[in-house]
């Protein structure tokens, strides 16, 4: 009899431990879930923050590099070559990123079918004719098929506001030159003259700025939430810098993506400058951002590829543009 009683107690005692230690779970599974709920919105409101900020700061960059090499259509024609040469000499002084621009060059019309390259000699300050570059040899289809659109152009506004085009592979910006009825009395309105090239500096661009851009708005190594990519728009994707070369960015699982160049374009339009645009959709640089959580996944699933070595075939061909985000190391 006693013992009968001893065991009826002690199954009480058990099942009534069970119920308290099953509330606890209860309690602790929905404490957890509220403490994640609450982490998660925190770091997505810390990612639109960061994204946006760092969008802002890149688009002001920009649009102050294309509006200090803007030409006024109405210049005359040997007043070009000093007047950009005076407007480089001012960014170099008045800008934070005089290191943006690694050389000017004027592509123009010398006859209906001759054309003449030009560049910027920074010893003497001095445009001079040389033979065309082969480092810039890719863009040659390239002026040519702007100077022959820019030449549909009859007027002063349309000249104005005729777009830079970014074109990724040099890296360079591009824009026609327009001649108004002062430097082309022969015309009643604007002509096309040529093209104005600014090759950017890519090492600077791939070593510095972009770097800096992402420890200021997203942290600094080792305290970052996200590893954050600038590569281009669409496949086959080109990664132009990567903040952790040992996790590319899983191109399905992406916690944010911006199109750096359209708000470069956006606000040049608002403040009465021409816009910025790719030369196409693939040249267009996007920034986005991928949650330690993916990366660590992405490492545990494809453990060969997180150890594969940076390809060759990746035309920024620097240790902080590791290429295994491109669309040629995917099945």
């Amino acid at each position: 009899m006693m013992w009968q009683k001893r065991f009826g107690m002690e199954l009480i005692a058990v099942i009534a431990m069970i119920a308290v230690v099953s509330v606890l779970a209860i309690y602790q599974y929905r404490w957890t879930g509220e403490i994640s709920g609450a982490e998660q919105a925190r770091l997505r409101n810390s990612l639109a923050t960061s994204v946006r900020n760092f969008d802002q700061e890149f688009s002001y960059d920009f649009q102050q590099l294309c509006e200090s090499f803007e030409i006024d259509p109405e210049a005359e024609t040997s007043a070009i070559e000093s007047r950009v040469a005076r407007q480089l000499a001012h960014w170099n002084v008045a800008s934070s990123h005089g290191q943006f621009v690694d050389g000017l060059h004027i592509w123009r019309m010398s006859s209906v079918d001759a054309t003449v390259f030009e560049s910027l000699n920074k010893n003497d300050n001095q445009f001079h004719k040389f033979p065309w570059p082969p480092q810039l040899e890719s863009l040659r289809p390239l002026l040519a098929k702007q100077f022959e659109q820019a030449l549909s152009v009859t007027n002063d506004r349309d000249a104005v506001y005729y777009p830079w085009t970014f074109y990724g592979e040099v890296p360079a910006l591009l824009r026609p030159i327009f001649l108004g009825p002062v430097g082309q009395a022969s015309r009643p309105g604007v002509h096309a003259i040529g093209v104005l090239v600014v090759t950017l500096n890519r090492e600077y661009l791939e070593r510095q700025y972009l770097p800096e851009l992402v420890d200021r708005y997203f942290g600094a190594a080792g305290q970052r939430n996200f590893t954050v990519s600038v590569r281009t728009a669409k496949a086959p994707y080109q990664t132009i810098y990567l903040s952790d070369a040992n996790s590319p960015i899983v191109t399905s699982s992406t916690d944010a993506a911006v199109n750096l160049f359209d708000l470069v374009g956006e606000e040049a339009r608002r403040r009465g400058h021409p816009p910025l645009q790719a030369s196409a959709a693939g040249e267009q640089w996007q920034l986005v951002a991928c949650s330690r959580f993916w990366r660590e996944a992405w490492r545990s699933s494809f453990p060969e590829r997180a150890a594969r070595r940076r390809s060759p075939r990746c035309r920024w061909s620097s240790s902080l543009a590791c290429p295994t985000n491109c669309a040629h190391h995917w099945p």
